[in-house]
Parts: structure tokens; C-alpha cells; sequence
């Protein structure tokens, strides 16, 4: 029987063209003409205006009568054009732009039902707060990359031979409908005076967080945020969820965002990200501490991973993206302190060392995703082999996987200006703890369930478990039978690290014997840059791992990781399955999940 597709009913297709992209849906309505009227309305639901000569032709069609009737479609616009008038304070004559501006602005109050408003790139005044109480069912609202303009009326209205420049009364921001809001990166063209902080400004956008209903919050908390919400103090009685992105953290910037925390809703959810700090490295390897409760989400540091409470209820931390390429055993120590209960983890590492896979088995077994960046090394031949074997098994609930060479991990610095080289996590270093130690240790503070040794010692003298020296150590465990790993094992101290030798430059050692980690030594400039430099492709080194074969082994790893739905080691292409039972297809390009 041969399919029509005219008795499918309307209703059905358009729940199908609800799911598909913009720019389908305009092929759609341009090619087909039995689609047109039904794919042009899921099409007005979004509406974007970025470039002024597309924007005025869209303006111009919602000026028409055939869309006079559909100007309740629209549920989000999104707003990125870029005036040229928004570095000055006075505009005595209409330009192209400000006509453009004020047809934005006219156009958004005729979308009665529009339920998100996104403002990126371009300008904010007084007169949007007008047009935003304008929307009975506006809810959503991000202002990001910004600038503010001192602008109450329309630009035509300045045209007028009467218009008076009278102070305006201010802006009721308490009226709004935002259930939502989101704001970063905002400018002004003219300073405020000296001693004046813009936030204190009553127009300035800060002064939405006031909106009665506002649930879910982010914020660039900067020192001038900070200092403004410390002195007024505004109550968030209903914000569950709080995103706050610190692009330099203070110890002043901290305390302000406690205090903000506290005036939110108890139990709120916190999403932090920290980019980089001023605390001394004494006062970070002491314990410094910040009270906050609730974070689910971190973005920094590794070291600074540990400021939730601690002894006060279970961590909440589920999903950690550190941002500071830093050498394995610093790493692993850094997870070692983190909660078995993790879902998501992404971290930078300066060398590959398949290591890391052994203690992320061992540390976090129900993890979902994992994402690991590293600098300098290559995918040893059997990777592939001791993934399947040894690494995945333990991990059930993984659903993606993805471990990718990334040159900027070779160019971060470690924050570590003192001469002599300490523990990235603790005091000075004076005999460094085995990577095994470390997870023994771990096992000693979980009893009711023992867990395996990372890396089990060598069956036999000459058995070594890392190549020797000279040659860089890529993996640790390319000589292990796979079954030694599921058997515990006593650990035996290793002897004592040998001379410094020519990789002294290196963060850490490896002992050639026992391939435990070393005495730290020191870190000179130039030692770094000849370590950074020092290409990958290295003809001492293993050969790299060829992926010709790695959809052979997606299928194998089905059996005891169905979970499992993507799948990464090159930058150029992964693999990807929708459901359990789905066939593993390769995608091509850049991966934007």
C-alpha cells in the first residue's frame, strides 16, 4: 500500500516540524508549497535579528497584512545588532540606525504572547525596561556582552523641536514578570565619577535581580557587583538556581557572594565557575574555605575544588570542568578529595597517561561523562584493548567518553611562583605519595567495599610497568594482563627515587624501577618551554593507536557498557548511537555536544 502523505493530519506534522531546526524549516517553507503554512508558524516562534539589512526586511513583512494575524507566535526573540550610536549621550538628528532601533522596539510590544527576550551584543536603555513591562508574558531575559544608554523615549522624539530633557521617574523593576534572567559583560560609554559605582546607578540593569518572582539567576559577579549587592542587600527569596561566573575571584568578592547566597532561597542550587584568583599559595594549600552549600556545577581550579562545606551532609557536586592543564599526580590527588558521587568530570592534563582511566574507575564508578584533554603524548597501540578491558567494565553508567589531544594544555601555567616546588594540593612535598597509595588510602576510608589497586605490581623483576627512560612514558599499563587488575593486591613501598637526570625539569619524576612518582624538583621557565615544546611525534615514544578498527570494538563494549551513546578520541570525528541496541555511526566535523 502506497503511503499519503496528505492523510496524515496537520496537527501530527506540525508536532514533527516543532523538532526540526530553523534552517529546515525555511527550506521546507520555501520548496514545499504543501508544508508552507504549516511550517511557517513553528518557524515565527523564534525570531533572531543580527544583521540590520535581514532585520529591516523582517520588519517590513511584519508590517504587512498577511502577518498582522500572527504576531501571537513568537515565544522568543533574540536581538544582536550592533549600533554605532551607543557611544554617545545626546542624538539632536534621526539616523538609519536609531530608526532601526526604534522599529525594534515598537515591533517587540506587538508580540503579546512572547515568553523569552535575548539582548547580546547590542544596546540597553531605559526605554527597554518600558517595552519589557510592556509583556505580560515575558518570563526570560539575558543581557549579555551589552551597552547601556542613557535613552528614555524614543530616538524620533528627540527630533522634536519641544522635547524637554525632565528627569524621568524611575524604572518600578519590582513589576516585572522575569522568572528568569541572565547577566554578564555589560558597558557604558561614559563612566560614572569618581567614587560612583555604576551598579549604584538606579537605571542600571543590576537592579532587575529585584524582580519579585525571579527563580533562576547568573550572574559575572565583579568587584563593583560585588560591593553594590553587599550595600543594598537585595532579597532573593524565590532564586533556586544561582549561576555565577567569577572571571578574577578576591577574598572581598567571596565574602559578598556568601552573603548573596544566603539572601537566596534556601536549599538553591549553585553553578560556580572561576577563571583566576589573587590568594596567595599559602592560602590556598592551607584550607581556604568558602561556606557555600548547594554547588552542583564547578568551573576552575582543580584546588580549589574542596571549598563546599565538608563534614556538614553530603557534597552536592556532580558536575566538575577543571581549566588549569596540570601534571597526573596533582590531578589525582586533587580528585582524590572529590565526592564518589560525581556524574561529570572534565580535566586538563599536561601529558597523557592512561593512569588517570585507573583512578577514574576507582574514584568515581558510577560517572556518566568523562572528558579528558591532554597537551603532549599519543593513544598508545593497545589502547583500545585496555579500555575495553579494564576500564569499562567498572564503569556502567558511562555515556560519553571522550579523550582528545589539545595543544592550549601545553601553555597553561602552573600557579606556583615560589622557587621551591610544592604540592599543588598541601604543603611542601617531601616524600610524595604512590599514586596506589593514594587509592589504598581511599580504600581504608570506604571498608564496606574493597577496591582494587590501580596498577598491580610487575609478575616478575624485568616486568616493568612503564617504559624506561629516556623514552616518555605514554601509559602505564600496556605490559598488564588484564586479569591482574581484577585481584587485590598488597602494595609494597617502592625504594628510594633515583638521582635527578636529565627530565629533572619535569613537575614530577617516575621511578624507573617502579614506576611510582618521584621527589618533585625545581620548575625553571626555560626548562617548561623546552618541555612544551618538545613535539609528540617523538620516534622514541610507542607507536600512536590506529582508530580504523575502534567501531569492532564500540560493538564489543555494548555487551557490558550499554549506557554508552558517544564516543571521541579525535577532534575530527566521533561516534555516536541513540538508543541501546542502535548501531554506532561515525559523525565527521567538529563535535559542538
Amino acid at each position: 500500500m502506497e503511503f499519503d502523505p496528505d492523510s496524515v493530519p496537520d496537527d501530527v506534522w506540525i508536532s514533527i516540524f516543532e523538532t526540526l531546526p530553523p534552517a529546515q524549516l525555511t527550506v521546507l517553507v520555501r520548496t514545499c508549497q504543501r508544508f508552507r503554512a504549516l511550517a511557517r508558524k513553528p518557524l515565527l516562534r523564534e525570531i533572531r535579528w543580527g544583521r540590520t539589512e535581514s532585520t529591516e526586511r523582517n520588519l517590513d513583512a511584519w508590517s504587512s497584512p498577511s502577518y498582522s494575524d500572527l504576531v501571537a507566535l513568537p515565544r522568543k526573540v533574540a536581538i544582536g545588532i550592533d549600533f554605532e550610536f551607543c557611544g554617545k549621550s545626546f542624538w539632536n538628528y534621526l539616523t538609519d540606525e536609531m530608526q532601526l532601533h526604534d522599529r525594534i522596539h515598537t515591533q517587540l510590544q506587538n508580540f503579546s504572547m512572547l515568553h523569552e527576550l535575548v539582548l547580546n551584543g547590542t544596546a540597553i536603555s531605559p526605554y527597554t525596561y518600558t517595552i519589557l513591562a510592556s509583556l505580560p508574558s515575558l518570563r526570560s531575559l539575558s543581557i549579555v556582552n551589552c551597552v547601556f544608554i542613557n535613552l528614555h523615549t524614543q530616538f524620533e522624539d528627540h527630533t522634536h523641536p519641544n522635547f524637554s530633557r525632565q528627569p524621568t521617574p524611575l524604572f518600578n523593576f519590582t513589576s516585572l514578570p522575569l522568572t528568569s534572567l541572565r547577566l554578564h559583560k555589560l558597558t557604558y560609554p561614559t563612566e560614572p565619577g569618581p567614587g560612583v559605582l555604576a551598579e549604584n546607578i538606579p537605571s542600571h540593569p543590576i537592579h532587575l535581580v529585584t524582580a519579585p518572582n525571579l527563580r533562576w539567576l547568573s550572574l559575572t559577579w565583579t568587584p563593583s557587583r560585588a560591593v553594590a549587592y553587599a550595600h543594598n542587600n537585595w532579597p532573593l527569596p524565590n532564586v533556586t538556581d544561582l549561576e555565577v561566573i567569577m572571571s578574577f575571584l578576591t577574598r572581598d568578592m567571596v565574602d559578598a557572594l556568601v552573603g548573596c547566597v544566603e539572601r537566596c532561597r534556601p536549599g538553591v542550587r549553585i553553578s560556580l565557575s572561576i577563571d583566576h584568583h589573587n590568594l596567595a599559595e599559602q592560602q590556598v594549600t592551607s584550607g581556604f574555605h568558602i561556606p557555600l552549600k548547594g554547588v552542583w556545577k564547578y568551573r576552575g581550579p582543580l584546588s580549589f575544588a574542596t571549598w563546599w562545606p565538608r563534614g556538614d551532609g553530603a557534597s552536592t557536586l556532580t558536575h566538575l570542568v577543571t581549566n588549569v592543564a596540570i601534571e597526573l599526580s596533582p590531578l589525582v590527588s586533587g580528585l582524590e578529595k572529590l565526592p564518589k558521587s560525581l556524574q561529570a568530570l572534565e580535566v586538563q592534563l599536561r601529558k597523557w597517561d592512561m593512569e588517570l582511566l585507573y583512578a577514574v574507575r576507582e574514584l568515581f564508578p558510577d560517572i556518566r561523562t568523562l572528558v579528558v584533554r591532554y597537551g603532549q603524548g599519543t593513544l598508545p597501540v593497545d589502547f583500545l584493548v585496555s579500555l575495553g578491558a579494564e576500564i569499562l567494565p567498572k564503569l556502567t553508567y558511562l555515556h560519553s567518553l571522550k579523550i582528545l589531544h589539545d595543544a592550549s594544555c601545553l601553555k597553561s601555567r602552573l600557579p606556583n611562583h615560589s622557587t621551591n616546588m610544592t604540592g599543588f594540593f598541601g604543603p611542601p612535598v617531601q616524600q610524595p605519595t604512590p599514586l596506589h597509595q593514594h587509592l589504598l588510602q581511599l580504600h581504608h576510608q570506604h571498608p564496606p567495599h574493597p577496591q582494587p589497586l590501580l596498577h598491580p605490581p610487575a609478575q616478575h623483576q624485568h616486568q616493568l610497568p612503564h617504559p624506561p627512560h629516556p623514552h616518555p612514558p605514554h601509559q602505564f599499563h600496556q605490559h598488564h594482563p588484564p586479569q591482574l587488575h581484577h585481584h587485590h593486591h598488597p602494595y609494597h613501598p617502592p625504594p628510594p627515587p633515583p638521582p635527578p637526570t636529565q627530565f629533572q625539569h619535569h613537575h614530577w619524576l617516575l621511578n624507573n624501577n617502579t614506576g611510582h612518582l618521584g621527589t618533585p624538583h625545581p620548575l625553571t621557565e626555560a626548562a617548561l618551554e623546552e618541555f612544551s615544546s618538545r613535539s609528540d611525534d617523538d620516534d622514541s615514544g610507542p607507536p600512536e593507536l590506529e582508530q580504523a578498527d575502534l567501531k569492532d570494538y564500540l560493538v564489543a563494549w555494548n555487551r557490558y557498557c550499554k549506557r554508552l551513546r558517544h564516543v571521541q578520541l579525535d577532534n575530527a570525528r566521533w561516534w555516536e548511537r541513540k538508543f541501546e541496541g542502535d548501531v554506532w555511526v561515525e559523525i565527521k566535523g567538529p563535535d559542538v555536544t
